[in-house]
């Protein structure tokens, strides 16, 4: 059953760790990020979302929904092995 009194404050509603949020989807959407906001990057794929991490890392912005070194260290194992692997025209040769 639904009571009354069990609502956050006007203030606080909505906030994240005291900060309000705002949704990224490219690098040009940081921009919008100020000292008062934290980042939350939306549903995009992981070129874009290297380049947001990136580019976060280097004007120190907080993300919310993504740990950047732990991403950016899966990303480059990925790539390492994309690289050491040999393409399936080269296989058929």
């Amino acid at each position: 059953m639904v009571e009354a009194g069990y609502k956050n404050k006007v203030e606080t509603r909505g906030l994240i760790n005291g900060k309000m949020p705002v949704l990224v989807y490219n690098v040009s959407d940081l921009a919008k990020v100020g000292k008062d906001n934290i980042a939350i990057i939306a549903k995009v794929g992981d070129r874009n979302k290297l380049e947001i991490a990136k580019e976060a890392l280097a004007k120190k912005v907080e993300i919310y929904n993504l740990n950047i070194r732990k991403f950016m260290k899966k990303i480059e194992r990925e790539n390492k092995y994309k690289k050491i692997e040999p393409s399936k025209h080269e296989k058929s040769k």
